[in-house]
């Protein structure tokens, strides 16, 4: 039950732009996104093992705003200095 609740978690961030930028703003403040609590926040209930499985079955390639998402989440661990 619970990966269908990550799924469908998933079609409402694909459809909600508000989600979305939501779903960016708290990557780049929190240096990631915990996709169980946003997704408990908007009335879904699943694991984190859940919604890995759900996003290693998409076989296509990412989708621009999944693009962004990941650019987000590089850039704010850009922002350290490796060496120190």
């Amino acid at each position: 039950m619970s990966i269908e609740q990550a799924k469908a978690f998933q079609a409402k961030v694909n459809a909600d732009e508000g989600l979305r930028d939501q779903m960016l703003r708290t990557a780049n403040e929190k240096n990631g996104v915990d996709l169980v609590a946003l997704g408990r926040e908007h009335g879904f209930e699943f694991t984190a093992e859940d919604a890995d499985a759900v996003l290693d079955a998409k076989n296509d390639e990412l989708n621009d705003f999944e693009l962004e998402l990941v650019a987000a989440a590089t850039a704010s661990n850009c922002n350290s200095d490796p060496l120190g």
